[in-house]
């Protein structure tokens, strides 16, 4: 799947379907809330897990169009902007960003494979998902000339289907 250049966040939902939090990645033991901003690009309420306790895994980006329409000059690069304006405390163009989900742990689930993941969170119908396709070369040369295409990407992260291997291997996004 494509690995874009954002920040990556963690927002979980409770068994009310209510936004519980919403964690940047920080230092990979403690990460920053930023439930407030978060709320200005992502659902306080999900109503399609109802029941169950979820967390969703994702990287905050802007687009190049969202991008354009901020004031010229006030962010140097569209990365640096996802961390200026995520951590705004008036809460200002946070509207702008986008969550690109890639992972879902649901409470009391085994979800095993990266296909089912990625379409349960289709299924959610509130976020943009990862797109994941099959390996092949031609592929990656295909993906460099979207490097700087409306989402920024800097690289590619390539899992197996079965999450138990991801895991095994320490592809746990840690």
């Amino acid at each position: 799947e494509r690995k874009y250049d954002g920040l990556s966040l963690s927002i979980t939902y409770n068994d009310m379907g209510q936004l519980e939090n919403s964690i940047l990645r920080g230092d990979g033991i403690e990460g920053e809330n930023v439930i407030e901003n978060a709320k200005k690009f992502i659902p306080d309420f999900c109503s399609r897990l109802i029941g169950r306790r979820y967390t969703i895994r994702g990287e905050v980006v802007i687009s190049k169009t969202n991008f354009d329409k901020l004031p010229s000059g006030e962010y140097a690069n569209r990365r640096n902007c996802v961390s200026g304006i995520i951590r705004r405390l008036d809460g200002k163009h946070c509207e702008l960003l986008d969550l690109i989900c890639y992972d879902i742990i649901i409470d009391g689930y085994d979800l095993k494979s990266e296909v089912i993941k990625l379409g349960t969170l289709k299924q959610l119908k509130v976020f943009k998902v990862a797109q994941v396709w099959h390996y092949s070369p031609q592929v990656l040369l295909d993906l460099e000339s979207e490097r700087d295409g409306e989402y920024m990407m800097d690289g590619v992260v390539i899992k197996h289907n079965d999450s138990t291997i991801n895991r095994n291997v320490g592809a746990n996004g840690n």
